[in-house]
């Protein structure tokens, strides 16, 4: 998708000027040392000036070079050492407000692809296109209104009858462990990778069987259902949470425990 590059690209710019604005510490570090000079209301004569790094953690003091403008006093120059300084920590903030921000959108335009690759009918197409419209992703050039008409989600049955139900995008997601399942089944999803959400069936007794099958379709439906050694978590529905204001799809999870599963379906 179009988009996902552009959000790559604009995460990967964003770190790098997140990278240059950690030399906050430095930059103040040469107004504190500036200011260390008995005279700093001296005009200097030259566009630079070595002084010892009194605050260097090397026991032996060595000398460090600071750039200065020559026709301001060296107080001067501390303070224009500090304003800059102020600037850096605050873009620090921004862009790391902008990063979580733009990672955030990129991790949930991946999930949109996963749906796009578990889709296989018309209906889970257009309830795709209805969430990226609801998310402002897409322009519908009429009045948007919501399709009446919901897919459901693909539903399995293990070797022992056992019913595992897998979400194929994220409105199914929600639907699956909302409002589908009940607290007792058991909930799996691919840890940390954009994928289906898997219910299984509450039916007393588990096996391993069941579980490894479950585990599997949770990988296939999944951005890693090519990768291998693929670890995927697994809890109580009732320890699956959904925060206030989340997009769709978007879980928080606790207590959970986790499979590590080789591909091969």
């Amino acid at each position: 998708m179009t988009e996902i590059n552009k959000l790559a690209n604009k995460a990967n710019v964003l770190n790098e000027e997140l990278s240059l604005a950690q030399d906050a510490e430095t930059i103040k570090k040469y107004g504190d040392l500036l200011l260390t000079i008995p005279n700093s209301n001296e005009i200097p004569f030259n566009d630079n000036i070595k002084i010892n790094d009194w605050f260097s953690e090397d026991p032996y003091l060595h000398e460090i070079t600071i750039a200065i403008n020559p026709l301001h006093t060296y107080l001067e120059n501390a303070n224009s050492y500090y304003n800059k300084y102020n600037k850096l920590k605050r873009a620090q903030e921004s862009l790391k407000i902008q990063i979580e921000n733009t990672q955030n959108d990129l991790n949930y335009l991946k999930t949109i692809e996963v749906s796009l690759d578990n889709s296989d009918d018309l209906t889970e197409l257009k309830e795709i296109k209805d969430e990226l419209v609801l998310g402002n992703y897409l322009k519908e050039q009429r009045k948007f209104k919501s399709n009446n008409k919901r897919s459901t989600p693909l539903k399995v049955l293990s070797p022992d009858k056992t019913e595992i139900l897998i979400g194929k995008n994220n409105f199914q997601n929600d639907y699956l462990t909302f409002k589908l399942s009940q607290p007792t089944d058991l909930w799996l999803h691919v840890k940390d990778i954009p994928g289906s959400h898997v219910i299984i069936r509450n039916n007393k007794v588990l096996s391993d069987e069941t579980l490894e099958l479950a585990a599997q379709l949770a990988v296939h439906f999944s951005k890693a259902k090519n990768s291998t050694k693929v670890t995927v978590d697994y809890t109580l529905r009732k320890y699956v949470k959904k925060p206030n204001g989340s997009k769709p799809g978007f879980v928080v999870y606790t207590n959970e425990k986790a499979l590590i599963i080789d591909p091969d379906i």
